[in-house]
């Protein structure tokens, strides 16, 4: 759909947030979900990628209506699919360090465990994520 260019379209500054406040926050995981995706399909020999994220509950929000933010930690573990199909993890991967750090074995007995917040390295965009 071709439409014409309105005058005020011009350059705006980029929303962000600050999430300095939270970091060191202790809070509680809600969420653990796993996902599959072929987003990243071309390096991966058109292979889908498998992982889980875990996430906190909500730390705060900012903003109304359409504008509303829900701001929690998250973190995202690769885990791999064997031979038979079985889609799981290492002994030696993070996630199963991470398993170990919080003292359970199953990814449903995380939900309450306690993380610390903190921010992810700069990406690409130059953006930081909350994380633990």
């Amino acid at each position: 759909v071709d439409v014409e260019i309105h005058e005020d379209l011009k350059p705006i500054e980029k929303q962000t947030i600050d999430t300095t406040p939270y970091i060191g926050k202790k809070v509680k995981i809600e969420e653990v979900t796993q996902h599959i995706t072929d987003r990243y399909a071309k390096s991966n020999n058109g292979k889908k990628s498998y992982y889980v994220k875990v996430s906190t509950e909500i730390v705060d929000t900012i903003g109304e209506g359409d504008n509303k933010v829900e701001l929690r930690g998250s973190r995202i573990f690769g885990v791999q699919q064997d031979k038979e199909g079985h889609l799981g993890w290492t002994p030696d991967s993070k996630l199963s360090n991470f398993l170990k750090s919080k003292g359970v074995s199953e990814l449903d007995k995380l939900k309450g465990e306690v993380v610390i917040l903190t921010l992810t390295d700069v990406n690409s965009n130059g953006q930081r994520f909350l994380t633990f």
